[in-house]
């Protein structure tokens, strides 16, 4: 493993490297996580350079900017991560890591030429994180909810007591709101992101016409991201699009999934 820093104006993109081989895989990891998330990943893939960098907010970047991050701008560093080679590589993304990889299909396609998602963000569209990061009164709203929590926790109990809010989604949220450094990272990351987007009928057609492999995969008990909300992405295109789904939660890249993970570059 080697780790580096590559400048991007006044920041610094952390981002990791495992092998040396011809294919090169780049990898986005899931919320609140880091690059390293795919180190148990590279020793199945020995034809492979696997790339991962650590998203702003997250790891060991150190994000300087202001305003949003653009598309265009996560590629352009990936771009210069690749050596400004214009050769095809493949992305791999879990969770939001997977919003992120659709949208940069989206921007780029003649690049990509497999696209492997793991439970991934962006087929469904939260209402709450769309009035939250979409809108200027919304997005008040939410900063303001995060410096003072109190109402919301209430109204997550409340959501909870009726039997709207399932148990494992209530974890979750409370594991990223209790504290408040997690709850301002949670406005800074959530707002930043704000310009990715998956435009399905988009990603259809830069998928058909570009003949990019794209490979999911699902855990059979994953209580936040649903695999039926992939299913018009496969409709029409099944000689392209894969789905499949194994005995697991959210979280795929364990040891013991690590093999069906790794399969997905090769079939």
């Amino acid at each position: 493993m080697q780790h580096f820093f590559l400048p991007y104006k006044s920041s610094l993109i952390s981002y990791y490297t495992w092998g040396t081989g011809d294919r090169k895989l780049i990898c986005f990891h899931g919320y609140g996580e880091n690059a390293l998330s795919f180190g148990l990943l590279a020793p199945h893939l020995p034809d492979c350079q696997v790339v991962a960098i650590d998203m702003p907010f997250h790891g060991e970047t150190k994000w300087e900017e202001s305003g949003d991050l653009l598309p265009e701008t996560l590629m352009h560093i990936v771009q210069q991560i690749c050596g400004n080679k214009q050769e095809r590589i493949s992305l791999m993304g879990y969770s939001m890591g997977g919003r992120v990889c659709m949208q940069l299909v989206q921007l780029s396609p003649d690049l990509v030429d497999r696209l492997v998602l793991l439970a991934p963000d962006g087929f469904h569209r939260n209402p709450w994180y769309n009035v939250a990061t979409q809108t200027i009164i919304g997005n008040r709203l939410f900063r303001f909810s995060m410096e003072h929590p109190a109402p919301l926790f209430t109204l997550m109990k409340m959501m909870s007591t009726a039997g709207l809010l399932q148990p494992a989604v209530n974890k979750i949220a409370h594991y990223y709101l209790d504290k408040e450094e997690e709850r301002m990272l949670l406005y800074r990351r959530w707002t930043l992101m704000r310009r990715f987007k998956v435009a399905s009928a988009l990603l259809r057609k830069q998928v058909a016409t570009n003949k990019i492999k794209v490979r999911m995969l699902f855990g059979k008990y994953d209580k936040i991201i649903i695999s039926n909300n992939a299913l018009p992405l496969v409709q029409g295109l099944e000689d392209l699009v894969h789905i499949n789904i194994i005995e697991a939660g959210h979280q795929l890249l364990k040891e013991k999934h690590i093999q069906e993970v790794a399969s997905l570059m090769y079939e």
